[in-house]
């Protein structure tokens, strides 16, 4: 990992921290050996600069980085910690710190770094960094307020900040402001469209609107390299236009040059992910960690299952009860199973990760802590809290032992629904198996043999809600849900038309439109293309 935080030439203070001439020349060494390749000499180099100066934050920032390349994540997690308990005052540090922290989903503390930092003296760039970093962690407010100082440094026929605008707009649910924004960026930009024309797909549309935006990208899929990002987005955004005017033909052939080039462009070994399904299916049932006689906290409700089943909904009707806030989707789980097992992944789980949890050091109470202290901050003072995450349900074996309070609300959808809403979804990296029909049918399939494993090996913790029945018998669904989680039906029930709120996910286009019924069966349109998929889940059934 290449140093990110010092320059060549090492004055005498570095981001107001003064350095000594003997730190100084560690830290050379340090820089020195990492561009040799000796990554394990740097860290022990720099480590022996911050026993010379202990509280310097910027060797602070760097050791974690380069620990964390050596998978050594306690130490760096530690470092990074006390990082941001020294607080910097100086923007590019405290932004080197925030991107740090984020690597062990640190939120609470990067939002600490953020509001001690006097940022109005930095410039447009740094302010957009921030933003950038902030936006994808729900600290949206402070996002907010970083892209308006970056916007109000650039000139205002500046369109570089208006997708990350957009975005924030739509997370927001103001999905006009949001369109405005992206016809000037797709208009203005050749670099951006492609995004640009992705995000207006996503977004309800006439007849007419709908044949000039197409018009519009068949343009641009000409001009653009092949093989790319920009393909991928151009490409998916042609098929939900097609798809909503009818043309299921050309919609699909859309669809399959999207999946074809975003496959390419991903590292994804079914083989691997099969053999994670299996060692999870494999470990005993750990003994529950101890709790205290009087819990403090608020109540843990894990709502999980696979991508596109229904779990974002499902948290926006449990959040329209008075005690209850949703905490959205985030890593905290897996940041808590990285820490006890000492290992880090850039995925929710790696096979690595799979293997460690063997391991008879494992430390429950660990796990227990640091999900804890996550919920107790996001709930705000609420007496439960939701994360809805869907993939945490490969962490049950483990998250049910280490919270013996926890609920977890587990979505089932039909399959074939499931599956075809995946493949149809532009993911970042969270659904790299949802781009082969052959891939998709597999990891469902896994999921659901994990899921039915988890609910025989904990009985009475996982309760099963179909989305089928949940928006044909809200109410009916809704005491079953209240009850399981333990919260009073003397007030509200679920809420089923919330408009407010900021929704992140794959469903931030259609949720906030409250309960639809006539979601189920879109793949129909498909049917003839998609033998691949429904044999293999036919065939399991079978």
């Amino acid at each position: 990992m290449p140093a990110r935080v010092v320059p060549d030439n090492v004055p005498s203070a570095m981001y107001g921290f003064p350095l000594a001439p003997a730190g100084a020349a560690l830290w050379q060494g340090a820089v020195a050996r990492m561009r040799a390749g000796d990554l394990p000499g740097a860290v022990a180099e720099m480590g022996r600069m911050l026993e010379l100066q202990p509280g310097f934050v910027p060797a602070m920032v760097q050791r974690a980085l380069w620990l964390l390349s050596l998978d050594r994540y306690r130490e760096a997690r530690s470092l990074a910690c006390a990082a941001a308990a020294a607080l910097p005052r100086s923007p590019p540090l405290a932004l080197e710190t925030v991107r740090l922290l984020r690597r062990f989903e640190e939120v609470e503390r990067i939002e600490r770094v953020v509001h001690a930092v006097d940022w109005s003296g930095s410039d447009a760039g740094t302010h957009a960094a921030l933003a950038a970093e902030l936006a994808p962690i729900a600290l949206y407010k402070d996002a907010t307020r970083a892209l308006d100082q970056a916007e109000a440094l650039l000139p205002a026929d500046d369109v570089r900040l208006l997708g990350m605008r957009a975005t924030l707009k739509m997370v927001e649910g103001e999905a006009g402001t949001a369109r405005h924004l992206l016809e000037r960026l797709a208009a203005a930009s050749i670099s951006h469209a492609p995004r640009a024309q992705w995000l207006l797909s996503l977004q309800p549309a006439d007849h007419e609107d709908a044949q000039r935006q197409i018009a519009a990208i068949e343009r641009r899929l000409e001009a653009v390299p092949p093989g790319g990002e920009a393909e991928v987005h151009l490409a998916y955004a042609l098929h939900n236009r097609l798809h909503g005017i009818g043309d299921y033909e050309a919609s699909w052939a859309a669809l399959v040059r999207a999946c074809r080039v975003k496959r390419a462009l991903l590292q994804y070994d079914a083989s691997e992910q099969g053999e994670i399904f299996e060692r999870l299916m494999a470990l005993p049932r750990f003994t529950m960690a101890s709790t205290s006689a009087a819990r403090q906290g608020p109540i843990p409700v894990f709502v999980v299952g696979m991508h596109r089943s229904g779990t974002t909904l499902l948290e926006r009707m449990l959040a329209g009860h008075r005690d209850v806030i949703d905490g959205g989707e985030s890593y905290a789980v897996s940041a808590a199973i990285r820490h006890a097992t000492d290992h880090y992944s850039v995925h929710t789980f790696d096979l690595a990760g799979a293997r460690r949890l063997t391991d008879p050091g494992l430390d429950l109470g660990r796990v227990r802590r640091d999900v804890l202290e996550y919920m107790r901050w996001k709930a705000r003072g609420h007496a439960c809290v939701t994360e809805k995450l869907p993939s945490n349900f490969l962490h049950l074996g483990v998250l049910l032992a280490a919270l013996p309070e926890a609920r977890v609300l587990h979505m089932r959808r039909n399959a074939m629904d499931t599956c075809f809403s995946n493949l149809r979804t532009l993911f970042s990296i969270a659904a790299p198996y949802s781009y082969d029909q052959h891939e998709l049918a597999e990891y469902y399939l896994g999921y659901r043999r994990l899921m039915d494993h988890w609910s025989a090996l904990w009985p009475g913790r996982i309760l099963d809600v179909k989305y089928e029945c949940l928006v044909e018998d809200p109410d009916g669904q809704g005491e079953r849900i209240l009850e399981f989680c333990g919260l009073s039906r003397d007030g509200p029930m679920l809420g089923t038309d919330r408009k407010g709120g900021a929704v992140a996910t794959a469903s931030l286009a259609d949720v906030r439109a409250g309960i639809q019924r006539n979601r189920g069966g879109v793949w129909r349109h498909y049917q003839r293309h998609l033998s691949p998929l429904s044999a293999r889940l036919e065939s399991d059934a079978r």
